[in-house]
């Protein structure tokens, strides 16, 4: 029996205080059987979401038997009407508390199994129960949370004797309610935006793309973590990911942007994944890396100041404040180009603080790998991804425009070489991945650039 509309308020279910199973057992937990406490609380308070649709052999399994939790270990409740249970605010919020504490244990659910279909399901299951906890935070008027899952596909080692492991990182995030994007059009930080997810998605599936290499920590020359911008960061789902993603203090990550609520949210977020979710310790949950710093910049001002010292090369012009007083290794952008200024603001600013000339830095073995020789070296550079978007091609012809490719570059400077060095297009690709909205049949082409000096 599948459950719809008409049966559904009439339905006999267990309360979630007496069906939901508990979360100090979680790794133990098999996705089938946290998949049905998430399938209970759907059922009562979201039928709506449609979880099954994509899944069908799960709903038969768990439409009949929605309380099956507490009866699989020998206690029978006395069941409730969902009609009943939506109107009692303390199994709302025991609901919500299990989720949000599902949610919060996700990376060591899923890192705790090794078998492909498991870690399938449990993926699954954490962004269903991520896309329940955004449905309870409730309206447009509201703020929505939502937890992002990236499982890649290299491997890194862990301390002692334990074998490699699959990547796997879960990032939790806070976006505005979007009544107040509408308000506030300049506020587009407060939502989390296509580019991002693809380019964090890329970021952990394919790191040796990056010049990153899982089993290596890449020190730069003296010894020192690597410097990380990340421009326009937003909601900070690429700061988040990268921060989750590389060793504990192999790097120091910065996520800037400038609107002051934006901010406000950034940090929300940083604490979000770095210290309300402690328990979720290692490498994915935030507990053993490093955390982003959150900074502001303002791209117009770098802009104005390197205008004013190549019209004014004689006057003095006073250091950047930290961190932007030291030049960094890699700085990244996505989706920041969406005004015509903003190309040439942005190459004003990276060229302030891209570290010059481009330094090559050769990756240092890490003492829990195994492997003997890393991918590739890693090259100062600035990674821009950019959906290309109709109603926006001035926007997107102002980066070829500012930045010629690496071939017309040297061209330029001649065999002679005396022009500076400027920076240019090293690499272009063009991927694809769904528009904001969600939707399968909306997809978007995105352009990803690698531009360093030449």
């Amino acid at each position: 029996m599948l459950l719809n509309s008409r049966n559904i308020l009439q339905l006999q279910i267990q309360p979630p205080s007496a069906a939901l199973s508990s979360l100090k057992s979680l790794n133990t937990s098999s996705g089938h059987h946290v998949d049905a406490c998430v399938n209970l609380i759907q059922t009562i308070y979201h039928p709506e979401l449609s979880r099954y649709e994509h899944r069908p052999q799960l709903a038969r399994d768990f439409g009949p038997d929605l309380g099956y939790a507490s009866n699989a270990s020998g206690n029978h409740h006395a069941t409730v009407s969902v009609h009943e249970l939506r109107s009692d605010a303390f199994e709302r919020s025991i609901a919500i508390n299990w989720l949000t504490g599902l949610v919060g244990r996700g990376e060591d659910w899923i890192e705790a199994v090794w078998e492909e279909e498991e870690v399938k399901r449990r993926i699954e299951v954490i962004e269903d129960a991520s896309t329940l906890l955004a449905a309870f935070a409730g309206s447009a008027s509201k703020p929505t949370t939502q937890s992002i899952v990236f499982t890649g596909s290299s491997t890194r080692y862990s301390e002692g004797a334990q074998p490699a492991r699959p990547i796997s990182i879960v990032v939790h995030l806070q976006d505005a309610a979007s009544t107040f994007l509408t308000e506030d059009h300049t506020s587009v930080g407060l939502r989390t935006w296509g580019a991002s997810r693809l380019f964090a998605e890329r970021l952990v599936n394919h790191p040796e793309s990056f010049g990153l290499d899982m089993n290596y920590v890449v020190v730069p020359s003296p010894r020192r973590p690597l410097r990380i911008l990340e421009l326009g960061a937003g909601t900070g789902l690429i700061s988040l990911a990268l921060a989750k993603l590389l060793p504990r203090d192999t790097a120091q990550i910065f996520a800037s942007d400038f609107h002051p609520r934006v901010l406000e949210n950034l940090k929300a977020n940083v604490r979000r994944n770095f210290v309300e979710n402690r328990h979720a310790a290692g490498s994915g949950g935030g507990g053993g890396n490093t955390p982003p710093v959150v900074v502001s910049l303002d791209w117009r001002e770098l802009h104005d100041r390197r205008q004013r010292q190549e019209q004014c090369s004689d006057v003095e012009v006073l250091p950047l404040a930290p961190p932007f007083d030291t030049p960094f290794d890699w700085i990244i952008g996505a989706d920041v180009v969406y005004e015509p200024a903003h190309a040439l603001w942005i190459r004003s600013t990276v060229q302030h603080l891209l570290r010059h000339p481009c330094t090559t830095v050769t990756p240092i073995k890490s003492s829990i790998s195994t492997s003997s020789q890393p991918s590739n070296t890693f090259m100062s550079s600035f990674h821009l991804i950019m959906p290309v978007r109709p109603t926006h091609d001035e926007e997107t012809s102002s980066v070829p425009t500012l930045f010629p490719t690496r071939d017309a570059a040297l061209r330029e400077r001649g065999d002679g070489g005396k022009m500076d060095s400027v920076l240019a297009v090293c690499d272009i690709e063009e991927v694809k991945g769904m528009a904001e909205t969600g939707r399968d049949q909306d997809i978007v082409r995105y352009l990803l650039y690698r531009i360093g000096w030449v």
